[in-house]
């Protein structure tokens, strides 16, 4: 079991869709599917969280939500709690290739408490 923040879990998330773009062997390539599958899901349930945390204190201003000046403190308070969360997941690691992989370190650094070494 891993304990991770809902920031790391929306991190992982958005990493494993840019992973998911590159060309890799089959079996990672199903690995990440697999694990970003089970990522997702979990990101969905805080991002509606914090999507609840934009209505509760926003406006309306056409297709936006927008926090007026009065409400910041208490949003920024709210979003702050949301993502330092921890969240305890049973999520299997995966095993990328030791070559060629180009990767940025903000990618990486995002799969870290994902991939084994």
């Amino acid at each position: 079991m891993l304990q991770l923040k809902v920031a790391e879990i929306l991190g992982a998330n958005e990493a494993l869709v840019q992973l998911g773009e590159l060309d890799l062997p089959i079996s990672t390539a199903v690995k990440v599917a697999r694990l970003h599958k089970v990522v997702e899901a979990e990101a969905g349930v805080h991002l509606k969280l914090r999507s609840d945390l934009f209505k509760k204190h926003g406006k309306q201003n056409g297709d936006q939500i927008e926090i007026p000046k009065e409400n910041m403190e208490a949003f920024i308070k709210e979003i702050n709690e949301l993502l330092i969360q921890e969240v305890e997941v049973d999520w299997p690691k995966i095993t990328l290739p030791d070559e060629g992989l180009n990767l940025k370190p903000k990618v990486l650094k995002a799969l870290l408490e994902l991939i084994e070494n």
